[in-house]
């Protein structure tokens, strides 16, 4: 067990003293909520300043009833103050930002404005007394955390375990209570001992966890521990086991989702199929009427030249009787001339014989 490890401190920590309420202080953008969440606290109580991050922090505990959320600027004592605005949202607060150069180069005022600070004992006194008497854990993640923890120093003494954010070392110029130093000896004065440190990215400002003296209990055996550290392994398993079961359960909705997609995606082929073969049906259907059409024409044009064909049949059937007709009608008229010209000459022949025969 690396007792050197900050979160394994933690871990060990609530375990052994579990957290009835906490207090968090500068909580800015609620990256300590899934932790305590997973640690089921009854009662957290988060206070920020800043309005943006504020608004930020009611949206995400909007879940959890029990858990509360002040927009509040805690001071040692309660007064008009001016609250400074830093370009980095988590560095503003009653500090002046440039006088923090020395450590921040880049550090500005965006903008100051007038505020009413209040004591962190007062903000405690407007709840039940159950949560006040509860009350005993504190994590002060803002700057000076001297002054903020002289804002409830009537609580300290039922607190067991504070976190907080103060200075590695002490530069000139700095105002009282930023630094490890100032803070560890008013934490020593009410029986509070130092357990470990964690160094933010900037390597200038530090996380500090103190335990109250009476409740540190390092005479633990270590089978105690050891009991300790298999319940936080088992919450860590337990931890694991269901981000795995949502990866897996993500991994399925995934597939499902392709596979949705991939079928939407074989419908519109078969439906544009559906209306590509309709289209070509449709004009087949209208070339059929078509073909139709014109066979209806030319069956028609046909029956009327069949038609007229058997009128001029029937016209040469006429002409050719009316011929025949004439033609018998001049056969006739013909054997009729013949008789009457054989008449006609044999009265000649007769009329020459007879003119013959008698000498003029």
């Amino acid at each position: 067990m690396q007792l050197d490890d900050f979160s394994s401190w933690l871990n060990h920590l609530r375990c052994l003293y579990p957290v009835k309420t906490l207090i968090h202080l500068g909580a800015g953008r609620g990256s300590a909520i899934q932790n305590y969440v997973l640690w089921k606290i009854p009662h957290v109580i988060f206070i920020e300043a800043e309005t943006q991050l504020y608004k930020r922090l009611l949206q995400i505990t909007e879940p959890y009833l029990e858990w509360s959320v002040h927009q509040a600027v805690i001071d040692k004592e309660e007064k008009t103050s001016l609250f400074y605005l830093a370009n980095n949202t988590n560095e503003s607060g009653l500090i002046q930002p440039e006088s923090q150069k020395k450590r921040w180069a880049n550090l500005k005022t965006k903008s100051v404005y007038k505020i009413k600070t209040i004591k962190l004992s007062t903000l405690i006194k407007q709840y039940p007394e159950n949560i006040q008497t509860d009350l005993n854990w504190l994590i002060i993640d803002c700057l000076p955390a001297f002054d903020l923890l002289k804002s409830c120093e009537n609580y300290l003494e039922q607190i067991e375990v504070i976190i907080a954010r103060v200075t590695i070392n002490e530069l000139e110029g700095d105002i009282d209570g930023i630094s490890r130093i100032i803070l560890e000896q008013f934490l020593i004065n009410h029986q509070f001992q130092y357990l470990t440190q964690k160094n933010e990215n900037n390597q200038i400002i530090t996380q500090v966890i103190y335990v109250k003296k009476y409740a540190l209990k390092l005479d633990l055996s270590v089978k105690n521990l050891e009991t300790a550290q298999q319940q936080v392994q088992a919450v860590t398993q337990e931890k694991n086991t269901k981000v795995k079961s949502l990866e897996t359960a993500q991994q399925q909705i995934q597939a499902l989702t392709q596979e949705k997609n991939t079928n939407v995606k074989n419908l519109e082929n078969a439906q544009q199929q559906i209306q590509a073969l309709t289209q070509e049906k449709n004009t087949n259907v209208k070339n059929l009427e078509n073909a139709q059409q014109q066979i209806q024409a030319l069956t028609q044009e046909r029956n009327t030249k069949a038609k007229n064909l058997e009128t001029v049949q029937q016209q040469i059937k006429d002409l050719t009787q009316q011929q025949q007709i004439q033609l018998e009608n001049m056969n006739k008229k013909e054997s009729l001339s013949n008789q009457e010209f054989m008449k006609i000459e044999a009265q000649f022949n007769l009329l020459k014989e007879l003119f013959s025969e008698k000498p003029i």
